[in-house]
């Protein structure tokens, strides 16, 4: 478990990050999401000691990162891997030597490097690249090198930063397959910065939004994004064109509903008209998940809040 308590960084009279607590559970994959300036990369970095915190702990494998120096640090650090939007390979070195940089920096046999390499290369699926040069590569066979490096030494935790950012959707959707089986087969936490929220309902547990530095909500994934009034609604901005008479209604509709059902059972027991005026389906991991705004109109408004808060279903009254 990686437990943040009461984290605070400055940068001279600049307040990065406000009294942060949060706990990441073994083997989760979560997200941290907000704007540009939020605090997200300082956060993640705070994790493997880059960035050093202020005020509070961070507790890691049972340690207290602030407090470790020297080897302890450098130890630490190997068992906490990080892979980045750039990819960082030395473009100097073949693919082969970029994987075994870390191994070799531990001094580890020829052979034993030979062989964890070649298991690396052939999970990532870049086995038929290790004589070629960074350079030679695509951006996504570029960052499952990078992932396969992070991976030499056996972390017990992986961080991302925006490490999908620079990659188009297509290949996008190939690293986070790649990041999740890896999460499956090898039991890995996986700590993820990103301004994709694709990516986080893609990939993620459970997600941390951070606002200014506030970590103001936490949850799993798809309570947070359905969530009514969600903090969400900040980072998100809505295009959609609504009708500007009656009020409009949104409605979160979690696995356990039925889009269709609810509105038709909603509209046959309550005998009223309404229109639906958008709405869209999304997958969350394994799950496709909805939102659906209808229009009524003044008169039924108070029937169809009381038949939804009966329901338990959550909403949210769109204010013009």
């Amino acid at each position: 478990m990686i437990e943040f308590i009461h984290v605070s960084k400055d940068f001279g009279s600049l307040h990065v990050l406000s009294d942060v607590s949060l706990k990441i559970n073994d083997g989760e994959i979560f997200g941290i999401i907000g704007q540009s300036g939020a605090g997200k990369s300082t956060l993640l970095r705070t994790i493997n000691g880059l960035e050093p915190i202020n005020k509070g702990k961070i507790i890691s494998d049972g340690k207290d990162v602030s407090k470790l120096k020297g080897i302890e640090l450098r130890q630490y650090r190997q068992k906490t891997a990080m892979i980045f939007q750039d990819f960082a390979l030395m473009d100097t070195l073949s693919i082969y030597k970029n994987i075994a940089l870390p191994l070799e920096c531990a001094h580890l046999p020829n052979k034993e490097i030979e062989a964890r390499v070649q298991k690396l290369a052939q999970m990532v699926q870049i086995q038929d690249k290790l004589k070629a040069k960074p350079r030679e590569l695509s951006g996504g066979q570029k960052q499952r090198v990078a992932i396969a490096r992070a991976l030499a030494l056996n972390p017990k935790v992986l961080l991302s930063d925006e490490a999908t950012s620079a990659l188009d959707p297509k290949t996008t959707q190939s690293i986070l397959a790649l990041l999740r089986e890896i999460n499956k087969t090898l039991g890995l936490t996986i700590v993820m910065v990103t301004h994709q929220m694709e990516v986080v309902k893609a990939i993620c547990d459970r997600v941390g939004v951070l606002i200014d530095g506030k970590l103001v909500q936490v949850g799993k994934t798809d309570e947070v994004f359905l969530a009514p009034y969600s903090s969400l609604s900040a980072l998100v901005p809505n295009e959609t064109l609504l009708p500007t008479t009656g009020i409009n209604i949104k409605l979160f509709f979690p696995k356990s509903f039925s889009t269709q059902d609810f509105i038709t059972h909603m509209a046959r027991e309550l005998d009223i008209d309404f229109s639906i005026a958008w709405g869209q389906l999304e997958r969350f991991r394994d799950d496709v998940l909805g939102e659906l705004i209808i229009n009524v109109s003044q008169e039924n408004y108070r029937k169809v809040l009381a038949y939804l808060q009966q329901a338990k279903l959550g909403y949210e009254v769109i204010e013009k």
